[in-house]
Formats: C-alpha cells, sequence, structure tokens
C-alpha cells in the first residue's frame, strides 16, 4: 500500500511539471526560441553576448522577471513576463528582414563586377619601365626644385646685397609694365619674385616691420615646415617603391567602414 501511494505521488509530480512545463514553453514558438538561440551565445567568462541588440529588451537572466525559460544554452536565460508577444513581433519582423536582405543579395549577386586588377597589370608590365623613369626624372625635379627655390629664399632672407637687388628689379618692372625673367604676376596681377617665395618675403617683412625681435629663418621655416614634410614623405615614397600606400591605407579605411556598415 505504501508502494502504490509513493508510486501515485510521484506520478502527480511528473504530471505537475508536464503541465507547468507545457503552459510555460507554449507562449514562445520554436521560431523566436531558435532565433534566440542563435543570436545569444555564452563566452568562455559565462558572460552572456547577445548579438541582436534588440533581444536584450525582452530577456532576462533574473528567473523573478521571467518565467519561460530558454532551452538549449549553457545559462539559465528567461523571456520577460507580459513580454512574450512583444518578442513575438520583434523575431518575426527580424525574420523578414533577413529574408528580404536574402532576396537582395541574390539579386545583386549576379551583378557584381569587379576591377580585374591581375590583368590589367599584366598589361602595363611593358610601360613599367617608361612609368619608373618618369617617376624618377619627378624626383629628381623636385628635389633640384626645392633645392633652387630654398637656397634663394636663404639668401633672400640672409644677404641684404641680394634682398635689395630683388626689390630693385621689382620696382622697375613695375615702372616698366611688369617685365622681368626673375618676376611674375600672380593672379591679382600683382608683380611678385618668380625665384623668392611670398614666404621669404613674409619673413623678412614681419622682423622688420613688427620689430618682435624674432628671427626671420624661425618665422620662414615654420611657414615652410608643412611644405618641406609633405615633399619628404613624397620623395620617401616614390624612391622606396611605396608609391601604393595611401592607396593601401584608403582601402582599408574603407572596408573597415563598409565592415561596419554591413553589420548593422
Amino acid at each position: 500500500m505504501k508502494r502504490i501511494r509513493t508510486l501515485l505521488v510521484t506520478l502527480i509530480m511528473l504530471v505537475g511539471i508536464l503541465g507547468s512545463s507545457l503552459c510555460v514553453y507554449a507562449e514562445v514558438s520554436s521560431d523566436t526560441m531558435d532565433f534566440i538561440k542563435e543570436n545569444v551565445t555564452v563566452d568562455d567568462y559565462n558572460n552572456i553576448v547577445i548579438k541582436d541588440r534588440g533581444l536584450a529588451e525582452y530577456i532576462t537572466t533574473n528567473p523573478d522577471l521571467g518565467t519561460t525559460p530558454i532551452v538549449g544554452l549553457e545559462t539559465n536565460l528567461y523571456v520577460i513576463d507580459d513580454l512574450d508577444a512583444d518578442l513575438e513581433d520583434y523575431v518575426n519582423k527580424r525574420i523578414e528582414a533577413s529574408h528580404v536582405d536574402e532576396k537582395i543579395n541574390n539579386l545583386t549577386g549576379d551583378l557584381k563586377i569587379g576591377a580585374d586588377t591581375e590583368t590589367a597589370s599584366q598589361i602595363i608590365k611593358g610601360f613599367l619601365p617608361v612609368i619608373s623613369t618618369a617617376l624618377g626624372f619627378v624626383v629628381i625635379l623636385i628635389t633640384t626644385g626645392m633645392t633652387i627655390f630654398s637656397a634663394f629664399d636663404l639668401c633672400y632672407i640672409a644677404f641684404p646685397v641680394f634682398r635689395n637687388i630683388c626689390e630693385d628689379a621689382k620696382q622697375n618692372a613695375a615702372l616698366s609694365g611688369g617685365k622681368g625673367s626673375a618676376l611674375a604676376k600672380n593672379k591679382n596681377g600683382e608683380i611678385k619674385h618668380r625665384f623668392v617665395s611670398d614666404d621669404a618675403v613674409f619673413a623678412v617683412l614681419s622682423t622688420e616691420t613688427a620689430q618682435t625681435g624674432k628671427n626671420p629663418f624661425i618665422v620662414y621655416f615654420g611657414k615652410r615646415l608643412i611644405s618641406y614634410v609633405v615633399l619628404a614623405v613624397l620623395l620617401f615614397i616614390l624612391m622606396t617603391d611605396n608609391i601604393t600606400v595611401f592607396t593601401d591605407i584608403a582601402i582599408k579605411a574603407v572596408s573597415g567602414i563598409l565592415e561596419i556598415i554591413q553589420t548593422i
């Protein structure tokens, strides 16, 4: 008799557990459960990682807030009470959106046209010696031009005799209608030195008129610093065969931005 009573109690408990489980799981569809399990994982430190941020509003680890457990995970996770219907709507919208994305990807997948850089490289290989020679001329022109103009600028700042010769030629050109091989006109029609930069003229005028006591060379190199840095970087790129360095940086930056956009 005692065994029968124990057996009946056990059966009643099993029926109660099964009944409560059916009541709990009936509120959330299997598609929703599958979606949650696909987007919720547990890392090595037993922390919950939610890939779909919107799910965080509907699920919890606190059993006091939710009575519908999510099975199939390595941690206890529950659907927040009274949000079952909202969760279903949210998941359905996300699933529909993924189907739309899949259709768009299938539609545009056959239209992908990429740049055939390998064939282009093979075709242009015959012109590489000519291109390399042209770049060599560019390096020589940049180096020579930078040296010549810097030399004229330094002479203009350092030697008053040279400066007076340049200024006299400028005044005479203004009187004669702007003629002179060492002079040129700017976009405003004003006469300026052809081989002396405006930075050198500014450095001398600013230290003479303002009488600040600053060295004109410091003023000059302060204004020319960016130009020298840019030219030095350009020469380094051309002379070390790193002509694609800026392109590589730009491509990596754009690639990273596109990856971020695609994850949205």
